[in-house]
């Protein structure tokens, strides 16, 4: 018990960053996805049977099941937010730009170039808005199951009053789903991992 600035369930855990900036996670651990170490987090990001924490200074730290490589973040980089998936994770580098690693069975972590401003995984997608300009965002999806970007359209349609006409706009680019999104909606996402 205790006081909390962000929390992450995952497949049969969860972890939490408390006020003093520890990541303290519950639940099951058999892989050891609820035995986070260091300090100094401020997100957390739980996925299948593995935990990944974003630190004051971007570093991402990852724990648990790595038959994915998905403890392993890109060296090299830092990230203002992260996402969890199944077996893969995502996160945004202060630039703005995507950065994904862990399991591609579904192209769930081949990230498209741009500039985003909101990220979420799941099961074998991923998904990002992006800023075009201060007018326009768009939704991306990797991976597999358009089915879920159709959830998200239904979601977005109805997202606090606000309305999407039935034809936005839908693109398909080498594997990724964009979609228009109104600039005054708001930008933020759930992670489904």
């Amino acid at each position: 018990v205790g006081n909390f600035q962000a929390v992450s369930a995952g497949a049969d855990h969860t972890c939490a960053v408390d006020d003093g900036n520890l990541a303290v996670c519950w639940g099951g651990n058999w892989q050891g996805q609820s035995s986070p170490f260091g300090s100094q987090y401020v997100e957390v990001a739980a996925g299948n049977w593995h935990s990944c924490a974003l630190r004051t200074s971007g570093e991402v730290r990852c724990w648990g099941n790595n038959d994915r490589d998905q403890v392993y973040p890109p060296e090299g980089l830092t990230f203002t937010t992260i996402a969890a998936g199944y077996w893969h994770n995502c996160g945004l580098t202060g630039a703005g730009e995507l950065a994904c690693w862990g399991d591609n069975g579904a192209g769930q972590t081949e990230a498209p170039a741009g500039a985003f401003a909101e990220v979420c995984a799941g099961l074998v997608h991923s998904c990002a808005i992006e800023e075009v300009d201060q007018f326009k965002k768009e939704l991306s999806e990797l991976g597999q199951n358009a089915r879920q970007l159709t959830r998200i359209l239904d979601d977005l349609r109805s997202h606090n009053g606000h309305t999407l006409d039935q034809g936005v706009p839908l693109e398909t680019t080498g594997g990724v789903l964009r979609v228009a999104v109104p600039p005054e909606m708001p930008t933020r996402t759930r992670s489904h991992g």
